[in-house]
């Protein structure tokens, strides 16, 4: 089954079809000092049954390299070129996981923290646990990181934040959790209408 640009139709998938890997229509998962093992089979499920496509997962370390000018976070742009070299079979998008704290400049911070960044021209995307997991359980943490993901995935399908009246996880967080946690687990029409033109 080829990777459609078709998120899933309903909210919940109750099991996904045996995929063929096809690397032009798979996405890679990689996994970069990411710490939350037990939770990376319902990521896998979840990207695999929302977007229609096999993923593949690897291991690696996250090279210090990466870290930005504060010592303690590491920069999200960097992570996506660097995963984007990384890309030598050329799947169709790579999904970088970490523990790490990931960060990115704005609004005149150098070191904005964010819980995730994903290119729009379809490089890859990065997500990180460090600012979902406080003081919550595992099945919220993994609720927050489905979102996350499926949201970085959204922008290298090339979708910008959503900004219609309807709910979607494709709207800014703007940095606050609670906005992760109001979202739907699903794209508003408009997005799925903008992913399928």
């Amino acid at each position: 089954m080829a990777c459609s640009n078709s998120p899933e139709k309903s909210n919940h998938a109750s099991s996904v079809p045996e995929l063929k890997e096809n690397k032009n229509d798979t996405i890679q998962i990689v996994c970069l000092y990411f710490k939350e093992k037990n939770i990376l089979h319902a990521i896998k499920f979840k990207i695999e049954s929302y977007y229609h496509c096999p993923t593949v997962v690897k291991e690696m370390g996250m090279p210090e390299s990466l870290i930005s000018i504060n010592p303690y976070k590491y920069e999200g742009n960097k992570i996506i070129n660097f995963l984007s070299k990384q890309n030598i079979n050329h799947y169709r998008f790579v999904v970088g996981l970490t523990s790490k704290d990931i960060c990115t400049p704005k609004n005149g911070n150098k070191v904005w923290g964010v819980f995730g960044l994903g290119s729009r021209d379809g490089r890859g995307c990065i997500s990180s646990t460090c600012r979902l997991k406080r003081g919550v359980t595992e099945q919220k943490l993994t609720e927050r990181l489905e979102k996350v993901v499926l949201h970085e995935i959204g922008h290298n399908h090339g979708l910008d934040h959503c900004v219609s009246a309807y709910p979607c996880f494709m709207k800014d967080a703007g940095g606050k959790i609670k906005t992760v946690d109001d979202e739907p687990m699903d794209m508003c029409i408009e997005c799925k209408r903008k992913i399928n033109s």
